[in-house]
C-alpha cells in the first residue's frame, strides 16, 4: 500500500501519542487551515471555509475528469488520475481548461460542475 508524506506523518503522530485529538494533531501536522471543527455530537464536519474548499476541489476534479475522459480516457481511470493532481494545479490553470472544454455544466458522471472559484 502507498501513503502520501501527509498520511504518513499523520500516522507517525497518532502511532507517537498512542491517541491524540484532532487540534493537537492538526498543530502537530502543521495544519492550521480552520476547515475542520466537532459538531454538538463530537462528531468531525467541515466549516464553512472548509466546505468553500470542498466545493473548489470538486470543481478541479470534476473538470480535469472532463478533460481526461473527453480525450479518451475511460471515466474510472480518469477519475483515479485526476485524484493525483486535482489539488496540485493552479486555480488558474483550472480555470483555462474550463474555458477551453467551453464551460460544461456537467462532469462525466453526471455531477454539477460549479464555478464556485
Amino acid at each position: 500500500m502507498q501513503f502520501t508524506r501527509r498520511e504518513r506523518d499523520c500516522m507517525e503522530k497518532v502511532a507517537d501519542a498512542g491517541s491524540i485529538n484532532l487540534t493537537k494533531l492538526s498543530s502537530a501536522l502543521g495544519i492550521r487551515k480552520q476547515i475542520l471543527e466537532k459538531d454538538k455530537n463530537n462528531l468531525i464536519i467541515l466549516t464553512s471555509l472548509g466546505r468553500k474548499y470542498a466545493g473548489d476541489m470538486a470543481f478541479r476534479h470534476r473538470v480535469l475528469e472532463t478533460l481526461f475522459a473527453k480525450n479518451g480516457v475511460p471515466l474510472g481511470e480518469a477519475c483515479r488520475e485526476c485524484r493525483k493532481i486535482d489539488f496540485i494545479l493552479s486555480e488558474e490553470t483550472v480555470i483555462d481548461i474550463f474555458n477551453k472544454l467551453k464551460k460544461p455544466s456537467r462532469c462525466p458522471h453526471g455531477k454539477p460542475i460549479a464555478t464556485s472559484i
